[in-house]
């Protein structure tokens, strides 16, 4: 659920990133946030590192997906 609230939270602001840097910057961003995250489940016995990484990977995710849709819907 805490990886679903940080989609929710960030895809406003991912549009405004998107407009104030470059489309390629921001899903490179969010593909490292997230493959950053996902090495961090090997703490996942540590609930509030496991909180944090689902943040961490909900904002990775949602910076990429918005992303990409923006690049398909340029070509």
């Amino acid at each position: 659920m805490v990886g679903y609230l940080s989609v929710i939270l960030f895809s406003g602001y991912t549009g405004k990133l998107i407009d104030r840097w470059n489309v390629k910057i921001i899903l490179q961003t969010g593909l490292l946030l997230w493959i950053i995250s996902g090495l961090g489940h090997m703490f996942w016995h540590i609930y509030p590192i496991l909180y944090s990484v689902k943040v961490l990977m909900g904002l990775g995710g949602t910076l990429t997906f918005v992303s990409t849709e923006v690049i398909v819907k340029l070509l």
